[in-house]
């Protein structure tokens, strides 16, 4: 932390560029406190055929001065939930939106195509026992993975995959997903075939689950109605490659990647990240090139005491990558962990021995403390919104309680609050961004959501996106 402190504001000429994340969101006559924030980036049909401008309630803080123009843009797109939000996930202009009705509805944001993914007519008499538990869309928004959890003590139930119809993933019959490691491959001439002859995969993955442990397996389509029998696919094999133990609790985040080496004809190169509400793993190392799928779990055993633990264990736990520009065309840069202390956030290298130093060495890594000493002794002020939820009317002694959720880029992170959003600057810890909510009229804020294709960030209610 640098002399200005968090949240004081400093010279405008100082600040980064925010990087390439941006928000968008679903709604007519959203206050612009509530809207989502969106960079300069072209509009899409749906938001150019509503041509309103914004309305202004709640407060905006932007810690810049003179000319300079504010750090996020913000715009809306019309969507009107007919039951509250509960989830909702984003990949390649796709996103899907669990409601409380046990429905889940997918939008195409550039063609405003919408299909309703109905898991009460799937469950029928059933649908009373059941709830969501998460939902995941792979980064080309074609596979939408449903966790089901027990509606009576939240244990597993089932887990579901939607493409055009929904199948039942019976090899994952007893695990609850609480996590997702897409595949992001570079171009093989494999792909290229398997394109050719339609078939439609999503390659090797990583599931976490509540339990702590990690899964291998992949889900594959032949066409667009046909899919393989259940022993082929869609999830034709899971394999157990890891358990972090009771202690380290569930997986909250994962995410791998290949990355460069100078031996790629005979062995291929991964690194790992998993998170748990307490623990970080970072895991780099080699496997054979011709063995498919790859042997993941011999890097795992090989890195399975590399890891970082932090005090507390946090419940919102969550790992976020930042990507340059869209994968696969290029890896991860950055990394940020939501943990009890605060945010830990570090470079990511594309190098095998940088990316173990980086993460060896204490001094590349940065803590970024969810609000100052300032903020801390400040009195809660008249403009504190009063207009709360009933459950939530106890936190106004807290106003500036935990992060819900963060997101990453280049030079900043995005922390979304019970209340507000705001950007903190990496390199300082300046907060550069502040927007306040008021929930009275559209419910609490639900969480946020990244598509990692096009970088666009999405920030829900129960009402409103």
């Amino acid at each position: 932390m640098d002399e200005y402190g968090l949240g004081r504001t400093r010279p405008a000429s100082s600040t980064p560029p925010i990087g390439s994340p941006t928000f968008n969101g679903f709604l007519e006559n959203i206050p612009q406190s509530y809207r989502s924030i969106n960079h300069f980036r072209p509009s899409s049909p749906i938001a150019e055929a509503i041509g309103r401008g914004p309305r202004q309630t709640g407060k905006q803080s932007h810690k810049s001065s003179g000319d300079e123009p504010p750090l996020l843009k913000k715009n809306i797109i019309e969507f009107s939930p007919d039951e509250p939000i509960t989830h909702l996930v984003a990949g390649q202009n796709q996103v899907a939106i669990a409601m409380k009705d046990k429905r889940i509805l997918l939008i195409d944001t550039k063609t405003s195509e919408q299909i309703t993914c109905d898991i009460a007519r799937y469950y029928g008499s059933r649908l009373s026992q059941i709830k969501i538990y998460r939902i995941f869309l792979d980064p080309t928004g074609k596979f939408l993975l449903i966790s089901v959890a027990s509606a009576a003590d939240n244990q597993p139930y089932e887990n579901l995959l939607y493409i055009k119809q929904l199948q039942s993933l019976q090899r994952l019959k007893n695990h609850l997903i609480s996590a997702v490691a897409w595949n992001y491959p570079r171009p093989t001439s494999s792909q290229q075939q398997s394109q050719l002859t339609g078939t439609l995969s999503t390659g090797t993955i990583l599931l976490g689950t509540t339990k702590g442990l990690v899964l291998q397996t992949e889900f594959t389509q032949s066409d667009e109605t046909k899919f393989f029998p259940l022993k082929t696919g869609p999830g034709h094999y899971v394999k157990e490659i890891f358990d972090v133990g009771q202690e380290a609790g569930a997986i909250t985040g994962i995410e791998y990647h290949q990355i460069n080496n100078n031996n790629l004809a005979t062995e291929r190169s991964f690194v790992i990240l998993l998170s748990t509400n307490n623990r970080l793993y970072r895991m780099v190392g080699n496997v054979s090139a011709n063995v498919d799928p790859p042997p993941l779990h011999l890097i795992i055993s090989q890195n399975s005491s590399n890891y970082k633990d932090v005090p507390g264990r946090f419940m919102n736990s969550k790992l976020d990558l930042h990507y340059p520009s869209s994968p696969p065309n290029s890896l991860p840069t950055r990394f940020a962990w939501l943990t009890e202390p605060g945010i830990m956030t570090s470079e990511l290298h594309d190098h095998l021995a940088a990316c173990r130093l980086s993460f060896e060495s204490n001094e590349h890594i940065n803590i970024i403390p969810y609000i100052s000493t300032d903020e801390l002794s400040m009195p809660i002020s008249s403009s504190t919104p009063s207009a709360m939820s009933p459950q939530f009317g106890s936190m106004a002694a807290s106003y500036y309680d935990k992060p819900i959720s963060i997101v990453a880029t280049n030079f900043h992170v995005i922390i979304l609050m019970r209340y507000c959003i705001r950007a903190v600057c990496i390199l300082n810890n300046l907060t550069v961004y502040e927007d306040t909510f008021i929930t009275n009229h559209h419910g609490e804020v639900q969480g946020m959501s990244k598509d990692p294709a096009k970088n666009i960030i999405y920030v829900y209610f129960k009402r409103i996106i």
